[in-house]
């Protein structure tokens, strides 16, 4: 059930909301003005489409991780939303986001639940693990599930266990 706040749905609702399932091309992350993840993919609407997801990277002035939406954009600001990242949760071989209401509509999603799913050894993911356990550290709306790989001191892939 909706509880009145802009795009928070209970989980159950939300669980029964239409997924749409996409495979990930490519994935690119950082940690300058901010920690993002951008995972590269094709779509109806571009050939090469890009959800950007980006988070602060302090947590709040008394130290507890943000509870703060996270800023989502497509190939172009045109189809953005900041607050409109409900929830991310990074697997594996999938990264599953939740947006909002608003930011389902104004990035032209066909659902509010995305899955980008890719093979085990995706290149550039365990760095991207690395971005999104920083986003974790600082924001609640980023969550580790499994134990998906992460690059070791080398550079090169491990995966945790």
């Amino acid at each position: 059930m909706f509880d009145g706040r802009e795009g928070a749905w209970s989980a159950g609702e939300k669980a029964m909301s239409v997924m749409t399932r996409y495979r990930l091309k490519t994935v690119a992350s950082g940690a300058n003005a901010g920690l993002w993840v951008s995972l590269g993919f094709t779509s109806s609407l571009q050939r090469k489409d890009v959800l950007h997801i980006v988070s602060g990277d302090q947590a709040t002035a008394a130290g507890a991780r943000s509870r703060a939406r996270l800023y989502v954009e497509r190939f172009d600001q045109l189809y953005s939303c900041n607050g409109g990242g409900e929830l991310v949760r990074v697997r594996p071989t999938s990264v599953e986001v939740h947006l909002t209401a608003k930011a389902e509509h104004l990035l032209s999603f066909e659902s509010g639940v995305l899955l980008f799913e890719f093979d085990r050894q995706f290149p550039g993911y365990a760095e991207a693990v690395r971005t999104f356990r920083a986003m974790a550290r600082v924001n609640q709306r980023v969550e580790i599930q499994g134990s998906p790989p992460e690059p070791n001191s080398r550079g090169r892939r491990r995966t945790r266990g």
